[in-house]
């Protein structure tokens, strides 16, 4: 049988963070972006449950994310000032969003909600026996209830 793996060992916390910098981006207010990230995290972990680590991490590895996303722009924007259009692209929806990101993980609310969509429901879609980094196990995808 074939079995799909990751083509990494990482943390997974961290390509989730990078999904949650961009989906969350060009929301109208921090209540949108919030919804957005909870939406994705709730999808997410209807098929892989996060640690305690992972989700307490979550919110600054977003951040952090967006601080780089910003950071590189500017850098590249210096190096290359003829294409500062193109390169801009990402950095005021960056920033936007790195204030608002930064309300959210600050506000109890905020952070509270986050923590709430990474645990899973009760009837969610979880990895099979192989589980680790495996996105399909030689059980297939399996229901828990």
């Amino acid at each position: 049988r074939w079995r799909i793996l990751d083509m990494v060992h990482t943390c997974r916390v961290f390509d989730l963070a990078i999904a949650l910098a961009y989906v969350c981006q060009n929301k109208p207010s921090r209540g949108a972006a919030l919804e957005a990230a909870c939406q994705v995290l709730f999808g997410y972990s209807s098929i892989i449950e996060l640690s305690s680590v992972e989700r307490k991490a979550l919110p600054v590895c977003v951040a952090a994310r967006l601080v780089q996303s910003v950071v590189s722009s500017a850098h590249a924007i210096t190096v290359e000032p003829e294409n500062r259009e193109y390169l801009a692209v990402n950095a005021a929806p960056g920033w936007a969003l790195l204030s608002q990101w930064t309300d959210i993980e600050k506000s109890q609310e905020g952070f509270t909600a986050l923590q709430a969509r990474a645990h899973p429901p009760p009837s969610a879609v979880t990895l099979g026996a192989s589980g680790g980094s495996s996105l399909v196990g030689e059980n297939e995808l399996r229901k828990t209830a």
